[in-house]
């Protein structure tokens, strides 16, 4: 009986190599692409070749999860309120979101094992490092111009700010869990954790400044109540958040310091009278929304600008119905065991809140965020495991 059960677990949990292999792909093309804003299908299309030959030859094994059931309500949703609208339209980006949003249900029916999670991990937070390298890199090169706001720029690849800040708020994120609550690579977390705020700092991103700002208090805080202090942690963290006093205090004054610190002039800003227009549009179909491309395609017809914001795009596309149904998928990801939940709600935030200030939401920009919280998220529900230690 132990070993049937044995032998069914590791059937269940196997490795599954190329499907690993297709989501780090995915997760590198979706920062390392020649798109400046979002990534297409276009962008991350190796990966999703790479994907479906995993599941020709690894073989996995399919489970109908609750996530399904939301995924397949959202799908229908969003085919009702575009076929009733006089706003929404389907195009080439209707079917990239649907591939998208397969690929998502799809992943999530997977079981990966420990190794492959981990794997996948540490990708993200490489992918991170490299990026991170590129931008700082690039700043010196250009002898620190505190007037500029830096991004990825390498060989083709020349990213928006806050698209490129964006996607690497959660790989800080994992490295900030790791460092103070590990001792494992303590040097390695510490350097991806520094390099992370500089990089935030020269690129100038409010979004996800504040972000990490949110992120870092609950961390500090949750290590703080659960007592587990250590000289060498708190002298690494010290020393983190010195190097990052340091640099602040550097453009003290400055451009750059303004744009992070000055919330109150946000209210002048051109993304509230987006937001605002936007809304206008919301009125119209509550309930369901007005289909898949009717917010930037209204705001932009109105003022010129897209909407600027993921969940603006939700609720004026999908209306109410749509909002909830989100908010059901990301309350399945929180449902783990109470010493990971706060660590899946931090990376959580670390990945969404950013994604309030840009669009991409039928895009690997969106949805390569949705797979890799689900994925740790499914993985455990399974297994008895702090979060951290799985990297």
């Amino acid at each position: 009986m132990i070993e049937s059960r044995v032998k069914s677990r590791s059937q269940l949990y196997k490795n599954n190599y190329l499907i690993t292999i297709s989501i780090i792909v995915l997760i590198f093309l979706t920062i390392f692409n020649s798109s400046k804003h979002n990534a297409s299908l276009s962008n991350v299309f190796l990966a999703i070749i790479i994907f479906a030959l995993g599941i020709l030859f690894d073989r996995p094994t399919i489970l109908i999860k609750r996530v399904h059931v939301y995924g397949t309500f959202l799908i229908l949703l969003i085919f009702l309120s575009t076929s009733i609208s006089n706003f929404g339209y389907a195009d080439e980006s209707f079917r990239t979101f649907l591939i998208f949003i397969a690929l998502f249900m799809v992943v999530s029916s997977i079981s990966f094992s420990q190794k492959s999670i981990s794997r996948i991990i540490r990708t993200y937070i490489i992918t991170t490092f490299i990026c991170c390298i590129f931008v700082v890199f690039n700043a010196f090169a250009d002898g620190l111009n505190i007037g500029t706001r830096y991004s990825l720029v390498f060989m083709g690849v020349r990213t928006d700010s806050n698209y490129m800040t964006a996607f690497i708020t959660p790989g800080i994120c994992l490295a900030l869990i790791h460092l103070i609550n590990s001792n494992k690579n303590r040097a390695f977390y510490t350097v991806v954790s520094v390099l992370g705020f500089t990089t935030i700092l020269l690129a100038s991103s409010r979004g996800s400044f504040l972000t990490l700002l949110i992120i870092t208090g609950i961390i500090i805080t949750h290590f703080m109540l659960k007592k587990k202090f250590s000289v060498g942690k708190i002298v690494i963290f010290l020393v983190f958040l010195l190097s990052i006093a340091f640099f602040f205090f550097y453009i003290q004054g400055n451009e750059k310091y303004i744009r992070l610190t000055d919330y109150e002039s946000y209210v002048d800003n051109v993304r509230l009278q987006i937001w605002s227009t936007g809304i206008e549009l919301f009125n119209e179909n509550k309930v369901i929304g007005n289909g898949f491309n009717s917010a930037s395609n209204y705001t932009k017809s109105r003022i010129g600008f897209y909407t600027h914001n993921n969940f603006l795009d939700i609720l004026i596309e999908q209306g109410v119905m749509g909002i909830l149904l989100h908010i059901l998928l990301f309350r399945n990801m929180l449902k783990v065991s109470l010493k990971n939940k706060i660590y899946i709600l931090v990376l959580i935030l670390a990945f969404f809140i950013p994604l309030f200030f840009i669009n991409g939401y039928g895009t690997a920009t969106f949805w390569t965020p949705m797979i890799f919280c689900q994925l740790i998220s499914d993985y455990l529900k399974k297994e008895d495991i702090l979060f951290y230690d799985l990297y």
